[in-house]
């Protein structure tokens, strides 16, 4: 059986013999496909990066993964009532049979993969593909918000993870890595209108605050305001606005940089202000006026 060369016309002996002569074209064998079978564009998967040429040609998909997610998935969109195996429970020996498959899969891996997860990497990834989840579909952000909030009421583990977390946030604050000694958290000063010790949070609160005690502009941080938002992530959470003016019903925020949790936090507050025909503020820079 013989081949012709598309670059040359030459005939070679056998289909093999191409993937070595095309090199003296200045070509790779897959380059060589590339060029004469795909009309010179790298074929992609549908995730869009370039497909890998593997012994037989090059696949439909970059990976398996990506092979079995979204409309690729024949299980796709198939929940409920749609799924085969809806109503069909697992026995009790399949259930500890997949207990002990998991055990033994982070028995091996199990290093490899928390040492991933803490990755910029992987967060970034995390991150985009839970808000790619949300635009795909628009109520899992209310199911996962019930889900946590099923969990925190319902769960065995609540409590002791409560506990776990309050303990770590003691420890913390002895070690100074949170609270108003900690690195960038600047100084406890006392409100001249309440008589109470207030922390300032930033170099930037304690500017906003002496800058206010200068103007006689009554501020307070301690107005146990808490604003219900829901984070990116889902979960319902509380925001705490930096300053409350007494005066003129003011909420005040001193940020300097912000992104998505913060945007979040303020689209919240705005709709609490509006609510209590208050008004929110929010200051990017010192010389911002109040």
């Amino acid at each position: 059986m013989t081949t012709k060369c598309k670059e040359c016309g030459l005939d070679l002996k056998s289909g093999n013999s191409i993937n070595y002569h095309v090199k003296n074209h200045g070509l790779t064998y897959p380059e060589y496909e590339v060029k004469h079978s795909y009309g010179g564009k790298w074929p992609v998967c549908s995730c869009g990066k370039k497909l890998e040429y593997k012994r037989g040609g090059f696949g439909s998909y970059c990976s398996k993964s990506c092979a079995a997610s979204g409309d690729n998935n024949p299980m796709h969109g198939r929940t409920g009532e749609n799924s085969p195996i809806f109503g069909i429970k697992r026995s009790k020996e399949q259930l500890e049979n997949y207990c002990k498959g998991a055990k033994k899969r982070w028995e091996k891996h199990g290093d490899m993969l928390r040492e991933m997860m803490k990755t910029p990497e992987y967060s970034k990834a995390n991150s985009e593909g839970q808000k790619m989840s949300y635009i795909k579909n628009p109520s899992l952000r209310q199911k996962r918000s019930e889900g946590v909030h099923r969990f925190w009421a319902t769960s065995p583990f609540a409590e002791t993870l409560r506990t776990e977390a309050s303990e770590r946030a003691v420890r913390l604050l002895a070690e100074n890595k949170i609270g108003p000694q900690a690195p960038y958290k600047r100084c406890t000063l006392k409100n001249p209108w309440t008589g109470e010790d207030e922390h300032m949070h930033s170099s930037w609160e304690t500017a906003f605050f002496e800058t206010c005690v200068a103007r006689d502009y009554e501020v307070t941080k301690n107005h146990g305001i808490k604003i219900p938002y829901v984070h990116p992530d889902g979960t319902t959470r509380s925001y705490i606005p930096d300053f409350y003016a007494r005066e003129d019903r003011v909420l005040y925020e001193v940020k300097g940089r912000w992104n998505d949790v913060d945007t979040a936090k303020w689209e919240a507050a705005t709709e609490f202000c509006e609510r209590m025909k208050w008004k929110f503020a929010v200051l990017f820079e010192r010389e911002d006026d109040i």
